[in-house]
């Protein structure tokens, strides 16, 4: 798991370096003037969009990699099971289901008696 979280350092980073180095609309971001080098202009955006499409490849693949190993191991249980399960259940209530002992109060009737 170190292994594959220092890639994916390395990945982001590699991916940020070369999403800054495109040219952007009209402005290089600040960088340069004169294109002249080894690749031309056309051949140098071609270049950096092949290596950011593969940088970004590996940085999702990597995702779910990483998610597919750390992710622990679930029962398939609903939440409502769950619960019922984690109830602690104190001592038994005796319930008394004999008839109550004495009067029961009265109740109040429409005509006010």
């Amino acid at each position: 798991m170190k292994f594959l979280l220092a890639v994916h350092f390395l990945v982001t980073l590699a991916l940020i370096g070369i999403i800054l180095l495109q040219k952007s609309g009209d402005t290089a971001l600040g960088i340069g003037g004169n294109s002249g080098g080894l690749l031309t202009p056309r051949g140098q955006a071609n270049l950096l969009t092949k290596v950011t499409n593969w940088l970004a490849v590996t940085f999702i693949l990597n995702c779910i990699l990483m998610a597919s190993i750390s992710k622990p191991e679930r029962k398939h249980t609903s939440v409502i099971d769950q619960a019922a399960q984690d109830q602690v259940i104190d001592a038994p209530v005796k319930i008394d289901r004999a008839a109550p002992q004495g009067k029961a109060p009265e109740v109040p009737t429409s005509s006010g008696k």
